[in-house]
């Protein structure tokens, strides 16, 4: 069979040969299933604490919770505020986060259980939207 796209154009229509036939809408779902179980596995660590802004003692504050709401822990003392925007790293380390608790929003980043704060950037632009790249 023959499909005409355009007087001088013309693609041939012909049965892929039982090699090349697609798979099975059973075995499609079977795959993409497998997929989405080793895609979760692989993001379960990260996944098993999550970081927040809550203002419940006085401040703005990064805090961090076991996905089932328990273990809830304070990782930041600014004074001041925390934009929303915070990122985890890739293997779920760190934390990246902006606050103006410098009197201008700045971007830092620490470890994941609050340690080792460290302020990335020191100009008078207000520094949003932090992400951290893998490292080698």
């Amino acid at each position: 069979m023959k499909l005409r796209l355009h007087p001088h154009l013309s693609v041939l229509l012909e049965p892929a040969p039982a090699a090349r036939r697609p798979i099975s809408a059973l075995a499609s779902l079977i795959t993409l299933t497998l997929i989405v179980a080793l895609a979760a596995t692989a993001c379960a660590e990260q996944d098993a604490r999550t970081a927040f802004i809550s203002d419940r003692d006085g401040n703005e504050e990064l805090y961090v919770m076991n996905s089932d709401g328990s273990d809830v822990t304070r990782l930041t003392d600014t004074g001041g505020h925390i934009s929303y925007d915070h990122r985890w790293s890739p293997d779920g380390r760190r934390i990246a986060f902006a606050s103006d608790q410098s009197g201008n929003y700045e971007i830092y980043v620490m470890n994941s259980d609050g340690s080792g704060l460290v302020r990335l950037t020191d100009n008078t632009s207000r520094d949003f939207a932090p992400h951290l790249a893998p490292t080698p």
